[in-house]
């Protein structure tokens, strides 16, 4: 198996190779940056009609009202946040986790509350929601409850490592231990692994398992079922062989177990095992045929469709790669992407990567294909699982494919986006050093980027699918954000993305304007300015007019509570 990137890698070469000695570059871009200037070339008709909203009268101004949430620990380092949008996904995956290891605070998933490990007489302290709680030798990452509700961390005093939760400390265990705590995503339960005499231990809801020589979570850990009713982890014996440990129950032991994935209704269980020479997948306790190579996909839904009905993954044999679906092997490819992997919505059909020596094609529900040079982004489908679109390479041009249908050439193509209701696709779109977003296969406004290595689009729609929003990223420098075909001002920064509100009606997001401060966006009026945004953070709608954001003003962090009085007009230049 190779990674989606390397499918392009050889190809993509090729063709710059060939351009830049046909000097199909642009050199000189540095006027255009300085100048922030996007040409708008034609009016964004397509979406004027796509919207089929008209301009509305100002609104006199937004009700902004604060909460105070405490001081912020003195020692805070706010840089080091990668900028490339091409890297957003990995850094949602990585990077948030990262920047809150770096500086050990947490946000809760509905971006109301903060906490913080801050020093106090020489030891450490967990402020929430500005309230301290307890005092140790040291505290280490704080993690809220699904439902935002509850807070948890681990501490050290001394030699002993606990959990606080809700501030009440656990049984304390060996400090060094990988310990950290582990919510259902009901929020009522809690996991955590812990140490003790040399042994690895799981307690569930206060209650110790059997001791283990180790244990094996994953990352970012995952131990409860979807529906927080059941639990599943890898186990070493004492006798160094893993087994899979289920709702209290040891599986068959075996050389290696890994990768266990409980199916999006709870109901199944998947994971991978090596005996000997022999990888295979076990499936509700069944053990599959044996393969020189077994590997489960871990994503979204993971290798289960969203009904958790269906089952898929990658097995590896003297002759290639194939995916089993259903318990079935399909053909054997010499690669197959298994991050491509990827079920309807509907959870009816399938589609996922592969390639020859030099092609490279997309299978769906088991058919092949046409065969390009490369294939780069991910295949998708449609809300209702009727359409499915794709990026493709050939002889050094992308374009989408989409049913089948290949659309317009350019030199780098976005992953494709549907609207909610399945009747829209738009994606960005990179010729030279200009670039574009496509509705329904018409061209928007073209934007001079200044440099193609920084700079990249997101594009999201409204809730109604009557609108669209996309963030461009210029040369890594600065940013905008275009709705409804409008641009606002260019922004030295955009932070968290945009939020449509529930009814569609209105958009906001935090933008720094140069200034070094920020303020909230919200149908291009604005907010006061603040310090300073925690990361990857949002302002989100709780109705469809009122929201809510985090925000940093001196050493305090607020909660803004913001009103719209009335409606607005899309944000303009």
């Amino acid at each position: 198996m190779i990674a989606r990137g390397t499918f392009c890698y050889a190809a993509i070469i090729t063709a710059l190779l060939g351009r830049a000695a046909a000097g199909d570059f642009p050199t000189n871009a540095s006027a255009a940056l300085e100048q922030g200037s996007t040409v708008l070339s034609n009016t964004f008709r397509s979406l004027r009609s796509f919207s089929g909203r008209s301009p509305q009268a100002d609104q006199p101004g937004l009700e902004v009202s604060e909460v105070s949430l405490g001081r912020i620990p003195k020692d805070m380092q706010w840089d080091g946040v990668s900028r490339n949008l091409d890297q957003r996904a990995y850094w949602r995956a990585v990077g948030e986790i990262s920047a809150r290891w770096l500086n050990r605070y947490a946000v809760s998933p509905n971006h109301q509350r903060v906490a913080f490990v801050d020093r106090q007489d020489g030891r450490e302290v967990l402020t929430v929601d500005g309230k301290k709680e307890g005092l140790f030798d040291q505290v280490y990452l704080p993690w809220f409850s699904p439902d935002s509700r509850r807070v948890a961390f681990s501490a050290r005093i001394g030699s002993g490592r606990f959990i606080v939760v809700d501030g009440v400390e656990s049984q304390r265990y060996e400090a060094g231990s990988d310990m950290y705590p582990i919510f259902s995503p009901d929020s009522q339960r809690i996991a955590f692994m812990a140490r003790r005499t040399g042994s690895e231990l799981m307690v569930i809801d206060g209650v110790e398992g059997k001791p283990y020589a180790n244990l094996n979570t994953a990352s970012p850990p995952k131990v409860f079922s979807p529906n927080s009713k059941r639990v599943a982890y890898a186990a070493q014996t004492k006798a160094g062989k893993w087994v899979a440990v289920v709702d209290g129950a040891e599986s068959e032991p075996a050389d290696k177990v890994d990768s266990l994935l409980f199916s999006p209704d709870s109901q199944h269980l998947i994971y991978r095992a090596v005996r000997g020479s022999d990888s295979f997948v076990v499936l509700d306790g069944v053990e599959g045929p044996a393969f020189a190579g077994v590997e489960i996909w871990v994503g979204k839904h993971g290798c289960f469709s969203p009904d958790g009905k269906r089952s898929a993954y990658l097995v590896r044999t003297k002759l290639g790669e194939a995916v089993v679906v259903d318990g079935q092997p399909g053909a054997q490819h010499k690669e197959v992407d298994l991050s491509s992997l990827v079920f309807s919505p509907d959870s009816r059909r399938f589609a996922y990567a592969a390639r020859t020596d030099s092609t490279a094609f997309v299978v769906v529900d088991g058919k092949e294909g046409p065969h390009y040079d490369c294939l780069e982004e991910t295949p998708l489908f449609s809300s209702d699982g009727k359409h499915l679109a794709y990026v493709a390479m050939r002889a050094g041009k992308t374009f989408v494919v989409l049913d089948g249908a290949e659309g317009p050439l350019y030199w780098k193509i976005s992953q494709p986006v549907f609207s909610p209701d399945s009747r829209h696709l738009a994606y960005a779109a990179f010729h030279g050093l200009t670039a574009t977003v496509l509705l329904d296969g018409k061209e928007g406004p073209q934007h001079t980027l200044g440099n193609i290595e920084g700079s990249g689009i997101e594009i999201l729609f409204s809730p109604d699918s009557r609108r669209m929003a996309y963030r461009i990223l210029i040369a890594g420098k600065a940013e905008r954000v275009v709705v409804d075909g409008v641009e606002s001002k260019l922004y030295e920064r955009v932070e968290g993305g945009v939020s449509f509100s529930p009814d569609s009606k209105h958009l906001a997001y935090w933008a720094s304007p140069f200034s070094g401060k920020w303020y909230v966006v919200v149908d291009g009026h604005t907010t006061a300015k603040y310090t300073r945004v925690l990361e990857h953070t949002r302002p989100i709608f709780d109705g469809s007019d009122s929201l809510h954001a985090l925000a940093v003003r001196g050493e305090e962090v607020v909660l803004l509570q913001i009103k719209i009085p009335m409606p607005s007009r899309s944000e303009s230049k």
